[in-house]
C-alpha cells in the first residue's frame, strides 16, 4: 500500500503561491534523514532562507538565515499535520 503523501507539491501549492514553489534537484540530503525515511514516509523541503550572496554552510560560525521564512515553514508543517489528522479521523 502506498503511504499517504502529506507534503507533496499540490499540497504546498494549496497554501502557498505556486510561483514560489520550485522543484529542487534530487539530493541525498543528510544520511540520517535518508536512513529514517526508510522506516517511515518522509518529505524534505528547502525554505529558501538564504540572506545574501554569501554561502553559509550549516554548522559553521557564520551560519545565519532569513528568519522571515519561519512562518512559511510552520505553515507547511501545520498543513501536513492537518492532512494527516484528517485522514486518521476518516478511517
Amino acid at each position: 500500500m502506498q503511504p499517504p503523501n502529506f507534503a507533496d507539491r499540490n499540497s504546498v501549492c494549496q497554501t502557498h503561491r505556486k510561483e514560489r514553489v520550485h522543484e529542487a534537484d534530487l539530493q541525498m540530503g543528510a544520511e540520517d534523514f535518508s536512513f529514517m525515511a526508510l522506516a517511515k514516509p518522509a518529505a524534505f523541503f528547502y525554505l529558501g532562507a538564504k540572506m545574501d550572496d554569501v554561502n553559509r554552510q550549516h554548522h559553521a560560525a557564520n551560519f545565519d538565515i532569513d528568519e522571515r521564512v519561519i512562518p512559511t515553514g510552520a505553515a507547511l508543517l501545520a498543513e501536513a499535520a492537518r492532512k494527516y489528522l484528517q485522514e486518521v479521523e476518516e478511517k
